[in-house]
């Protein structure tokens, strides 16, 4: 199973640009050189990351352990993301609410991975459980985030903080929570740096698309028009 997630996690990662092409391929819209070179970063830089971070060992945690907490703590990112969103223009709030559903999308990982080892005590052991039913609240409140960001502004806006968000929020709450262990050698810490700074690069690049400095200005605008209204 842990070599199986291993090939598939990187791959996901690469989500990004499929939607990018299918975007431009179904509704015809633009996409321009730039964005598709931020795109391959963010989605390389994050595999890269996962493929050489590669996450092993740790231990099952009960409903009870107290290292659950490290899931609050990422309720809690998730909720500060919205609310600054919330007060921010368009291509701001798109980003961080996209961000917000790529966190619950790797707690909703963890939730899950957490109600499997329940099936040891059987089905009831599963329902008996917190998990399941806090899985199924975060599933909701993200999907419902994603949404907002599309809403905001189009996919190439928020999909890449949550093609970065998910798997990271994953591998710290693995860490946390199951108390895996990532790779650590000079070598390989240096290639999940690597990984980082491409991402954060693919971040900045899609960042500064024409695109998205029209969309600001048409956001502006739309603003000082509704104050010049009231």
């Amino acid at each position: 199973m842990q070599r199986v997630t291993d090939l598939v996690e990187p791959l996901l990662a690469t989500n990004l640009i499929f939607a990018l092409l299918t975007a431009h391929l179904m509704y015809r819209e633009p996409v321009a050189g730039t964005e598709w070179w931020g795109a391959v970063l963010v989605s390389g830089g994050v595999a890269l990351y996962l493929a050489l971070g590669h996450p092993h060992g740790g231990r099952p945690a009960g409903p009870e352990s107290m290292r659950w907490g490290a899931a609050a703590v990422v309720l809690l990112l998730a909720a500060v993301l919205v609310v600054v969103g919330r007060r921010r223009s368009l291509r701001a709030k798109a980003l961080l609410l996209g961000m917000a559903a790529g966190v619950l999308y790797g707690l909703q990982d963890t939730l899950t991975r957490g109600s499997l080892t329940r099936l040891d005590h059987g089905v009831g052991g599963v329902v008996a459980s917190w998990q399941p039913y806090v899985l199924v609240a975060v599933a909701v409140i993200g999907l419902l985030l994603m949404q907002s960001a599309f809403d905001a502004a189009p996919l190439r806006v928020s999909l890449p903080a949550v093609t970065a968000a998910e798997p990271l929020t994953g591998i710290a709450l693995g860490v946390g929570v199951f108390l895996e262990r990532l790779r650590v050698s000079p070598q390989t810490l240096a290639a999940e740096v690597l990984g980082l700074v491409i991402l954060v690069a693919g971040i900045v690049l899609l960042g500064r698309s024409p695109f998205l400095a029209k969309s600001e200005r048409n956001d502006d605008s739309a603003t000082r028009s509704e104050r010049e209204n009231a």
